[in-house]
This record gives structure tokens, C-alpha cells and sequence, in this order.
């Protein structure tokens, strides 16, 4: 899972917000 967060983003800004993003869903 990291792994794939980490491809798909680039930024640790972005990052971030994915994480964020899945943890809400």
C-alpha cells in the first residue's frame, strides 16, 4: 500500500493528501 502511495505520488505534499484522503474513506 505504502509502496503504491509512494509511486503514484511524487510529493510528500500530495502525499499527504492521499493519505489523508483514505483515511476519511
Amino acid at each position: 500500500m505504502f509502496e503504491t502511495i509512494n509511486v503514484e505520488t511524487d510529493t510528500r505534499g500530495v502525499a499527504t493528501l492521499w493519505l489523508d484522503r483514505e483515511a476519511k474513506h
